[in-house]
């Protein structure tokens, strides 16, 4: 009996032992849970919208900035590898013989760029091109490719910036957890050589871009191995994979990272010979600089974009009547600007041996293009320097044989200016030396104080005062003329000249004459491209409620329901409200589509594909017809929808609601008032020429101004069954109900809601029925 009992302490002691094994294994468990639960609850806080019963949000959604880079991999292989592996690859790998570098009669292999093409192979998600045909692409779009930086605005819809790379509240299985330090959670190794797969670690869940060599290792090996060459000793790792979190006073988020490092390693033996082979990678992705809704002081964009589409989409659905104004017109910079380049004179200077046919076809009516950077003519200007005539370059630097040392623009100031001058004859200046017998000057008069503290000690700041005052007085220093460089540009002498039957003629009197004709048909050409596309001038037109906008006005002028976002708005111009109505700004925007910025507001834009093809066509069609034999062409350059101001200004929209006051800027809702006004401006080069000569004009702008305008909104009354909205129930109201059910016909929101006679929310036959019903009931 006392034998089982020592036997049963022994077995207690021993559990008692495991028990505290588990327990201190536990409580790291739990310190890595804990960091995990916290991670989690701010980065749900920060990307959850939360409302209280009432559906007003209480909390708004975090902004934060996106990056991502995966690096490109940088792998070496000691030994000698030129003779014996740039056979194998070539032999074996064609795929990379294009990284093979010559060096001579010797082509040896680049190695991180052969393991950064790897590497881009392996890559997982939407990361656009890699191009591959030499190194140096490869490297350039490779980190194109997999790098990404992004902000996403507080209080916006995330997916609408990043896509999937949003941020999310991350599900991270602690087991996965080697070590956890402060907020820094560091994971164990994926040993690819051992068959792990990236997949089941945690690098994806932070990213949709992420190399995974999962089974890679296999089948590189055993192909290696039929080329002869053995890899022994290999190793290919993701080690250093950490989690790094940041948090504010308040346990909000302010920085999560995602680290990891790619490592392989082999020995390499070939003929006998061995080689040592090394390869390194790593990517980071990063959520960080984040800002978070400030209820007292941030303007609430959400809000405002969410009423202004809910408004719009009520005021389409339910056939709203308005009234629509359309104001274009030039907006006065629509000049055209030809300026020559070097490229462009040196080309001008071989016109001399091109002779007439060649060259013009009418020297009255055509036809030499410019360049882009100097002028609307042959005239050169270089940089002189006057010498010794230049006030400021004769007192400056001289060479060894003292000839002064021409300035270059930009040595010396050629504007007008003023600087503190101490006069020699100054009465105050002379009678006061320092302790070395210099006298002493006025320097601005700043001196004149201290000087008189120092040796009139016994004065009182009064008699000091006045001491100074009479210093100031009788002193003749202060601000005089400066000396003023006068060197700059001048005219370059020319002797170009080309002869055209017997007639010699100026290539700059040809060419200036040329540039007139030019210019007037281009301008011509724009008016023509400006009117076609952007339809100067006004446009009105009144839709009646309850009926089809297209009867009364042009789909791409009638009210859109529009799909603004916070990404959409100008979110450094808060909002003002005047007159019951928001004015609220768009920032400037380059080539944009329908999909986006302000296609997402109005129809009534034209996207830059097609504005600049109208343009292109009609200015390329328009030169070439009055230049006959004139080799026309034409590339765009630009398009940009700015404000009032020009380029690069945000565009102005003010939008009204039914009802709106100082205190709820929304009213009922309902739409009451939307304006749009921007430019749209224009660039693209133009080449023009004939035969072999062919030069380049630049800076040919086309604008114009634009003010859409709808008012006067009023908004019918519908009775339960009119789903088409006509004011009258009738059969055709069941009609359309029984096409929505067999899916003939689509019902908008507003529309299902008024044919929604049992309130079920649902529109079934049933409704259709009733809708019958009540037609009957009241014949």
């Amino acid at each position: 009996m006392k034998k089982l009992l020592a036997v049963l302490l022994s077995v207690l002691m021993i559990m008692s032992c495991l028990s505290v094994s588990f327990g201190v294994f536990a409580e790291g468990e739990s310190e890595a849970e804990a960091l995990i639960n916290k991670i989690a609850k701010a980065t749900e806080e920060a990307i959850t919208e939360e409302k209280d019963s009432s559906g007003n949000v209480t909390r708004h959604t975090a902004g934060y900035y996106f990056s991502r880079n995966i690096q490109q991999m940088a792998a070496t292989v000691d030994g000698d590898s030129k003779n014996y592996l740039r056979t194998v690859i070539k032999s074996y790998y064609p795929e990379y013989s294009q990284f093979l570098v010559d060096q001579g009669d010797q082509a040896y292999p680049d190695f991180s760029a052969i393991a950064t093409y790897i590497l881009s192979q392996n890559i997982t998600g939407p990361i656009g091109n890699i191009q591959t045909d030499n190194p140096e692409n490869l490297a350039n779009t490779f980190g194109e490719a997999t790098s990404k930086d992004q902000e996403v605005r507080k209080n916006s819809i995330a997916s609408e910036s990043l896509g999937d790379e949003a941020l999310a509240v991350f599900s991270i299985n602690p087991d996965l957890v080697e070590e956890v330090s402060g907020n820094s959670l560091k994971f164990k190794d994926i040993d690819i050589m051992a068959g792990d797969k990236v997949t089941d670690s945690v690098i994806p869940q932070f990213t949709k871009v992420y190399p995974d060599f999962s089974g890679f290792a296999s089948g590189f090996i055993s192909k290696a191995d039929k080329a002869g060459v053995k890899m022994t000793d290999c190793m290919f790792k993701y080690t250093d994979i950490y989690i790094n979190a940041d948090f504010d006073g308040d346990d909000r988020l302010m920085e999560l990272t995602l680290e990891y490092t790619i490592q392989a390693s082999a020995t390499l033996t070939v003929n006998g010979t061995e080689m040592q082979m090394m390869a390194q990678s790593g990517g980071r992705v990063s959520y960080g600089s984040f800002e978070y809704f400030d209820e007292d002081n941030d303007f609430d964009f959400a809000e405002l974009v969410k009423m202004i589409n809910e408004g719009t989409a009520n005021a389409v659905q339910n056939k709203a009547g308005y009234y629509f104004t359309k104001i274009a017109d030039d907006a006065g910079n629509g000049s055209i600007k030809l300026d020559l380049t070097e490229n462009a004179y040196e080309t001008l200077g071989t016109l001399v041996d091109q002779g007439q046919a060649t060259i013009f076809n009418a020297i009255d009516s055509f036809t030499i293009a410019i360049d882009n950077l100097a002028g609307t003519s042959i005239t050169k200007y270089e940089w002189v320097c006057d010498g010794e005539n230049c006030p400021v370059c004769k007192n400056n630097e001289v060479d060894e044989k003292g000839n002064i040392i021409p300035c270059k623009e930009g040595d010396h100031d050629t504007s007008a200016h003023t600087k503190w001058v101490c006069d020699d004859t100054c009465p105050v200046c002379q009678q006061h030396q320092d302790e070395f017998g210099n006298r002493i000057e006025c320097h601005n008069n700043d001196w004149m104080e201290q000087f008189v503290r120092e040796n009139f000690s016994w004065l009182s700041d009064e008699e000091v005062a006045a001491e100074v005052a009479g210093m100031k007085e009788r002193c003749t220093c202060g601000e005089k003329d400066a000396d003023v460089c006068t060197c700059g540009m001048r005219v370059a002498p020319h002797n170009l000249g080309i002869k055209i039957g017997d007639n010699n003629y100026d290539v700059n009197f040809l060419i200036n004459k040329g540039v007139e004709a030019l210019v007037g048909k281009m301008n011509e050409a724009q008016t023509d491209s400006l009117t076609k596309v952007m339809e100067l001038g006004a446009y009105n037109a009144t839709v009646p409620a309850s009926k089809d906008s297209s009867k009364y006005i042009e789909d791409r002028y009638a009210l859109k329901e529009t799909t603004l976002s916070v990404n959409d708005l100008d979110v450094d111009a808060t909002p003002q409200f005047s007159d019951g109505k928001i004015t609220f700004y768009m920032p400037s925007q380059e080539n944009p589509g329908a999909d986006s910025g302000i296609g997402h507001l109005t129809n009534n834009f034209a996207t830059g594909d097609e504005f600049s093809a109208a343009c292109a066509e009609a200015v390329t069609n328009k030169i070439a017809d009055s230049a006959a034999g004139a080799v026309v062409t034409s590339r765009s350059t630009g398009i940009v929808y700015s404000g009032e101001e020009g380029p690069g200004s945000p565009m102005k929209v003010v939008v009204g609601f039914e009802e709106a006051t100082d205190e709820n800027h929304y009213g009922n809702g309902k739409i009451s008032y939307l304006k749009i006004n921007y430019t749209c401006s224009y660039r693209y080069l133009l080449a023009v020429g004939t035969g072999d000569i062919l030069i380049n004009v630049a800076e040919a702008n086309f604008a114009a101004y634009n003010d859409s305008t709808y008012d006067d909104f009023n908004y019918a009354e519908y009775e339960k069954g009119d789903a088409d909205l006509s004011q009258r129930v009738t059969i055709i109201d069941a009609k359309l109900v029984l096409k929505h059910i067999a899916g003939l016909e689509k019902l908008n929101d507003a529309q299902q809601k008024i044919s929604d006679m049992d309130d079920n929310n649902k529109i079934t036959v049933l409704d259709a029925k009733m809708i019958l019903q009540k037609i009957a009931a009241e014949a």
